[in-house]
């Protein structure tokens, strides 16, 4: 009696451990860059973005020419120009290049802002697709090749065909 239930536990402890084993092996990868540059949304965000970026270089550009000629003016006439002229022009100048390093220091941010904001569900939907994907076909891992971390990998399926297809995304 005590061989069968020696028998019995090893058969158990090895059928445990192959199906631990199988599932274990179900790995996938896929290059979530990829993915999301054939989605409309990405395209959409990344023409928002690159329209808004050309509407804060050409503000950022019309005052950079309005400090430039209020410079070549001054450099031109400071000579002839009584002290407390002279100071006020200087002063001008110094505060229209003040806030010339402001509108660019908020350009950056407002730029960031805007792109994140524009990214973020576009990153959630692949990432939400995924994981369906992921889920219905038993995969215990998936890898994303675009990150560049991933040195080596064997014997994983690429689900990029598959998650495509989930998400309507015609290759």
């Amino acid at each position: 009696m005590k061989n069968v239930i020696k028998t019995l536990a090893i058969v158990a402890a090895l059928l445990t451990f192959t199906s631990t084993t199988v599932n274990a092996q179900k790995i996938a990868h896929i290059n979530r860059d990829s993915l999301i540059s054939k989605m409309p949304e990405w395209k959409q965000a990344q023409d928002s973005v690159k329209a808004y970026a050309a509407e804060l270089e050409q503000l950022i550009a019309g005052m950079s020419n309005e400090y430039q000629a209020k410079l070549t003016s001054y450099e031109a006439t400071y000579k002839d120009l009584p002290e407390i002229s002279r100071a006020a022009k200087e002063q001008e100048i110094k505060d229209l290049g003040q806030r010339i390093q402001d509108v660019q220091q908020r350009a950056q941010m407002d730029y960031q802002n805007l792109t994140t904001s524009l990214t973020e569900p576009i990153y959630e939907k692949a990432n939400n697709a995924i994981k369906a994907v992921a889920k219905k076909n038993n995969y215990r891992y998936v890898l994303d090749t675009s990150s560049q971390v991933i040195i080596y990998y064997q014997d994983s399926d690429d689900i990029f065909v598959l998650v495509a297809k989930h998400m309507g995304l015609s290759l």
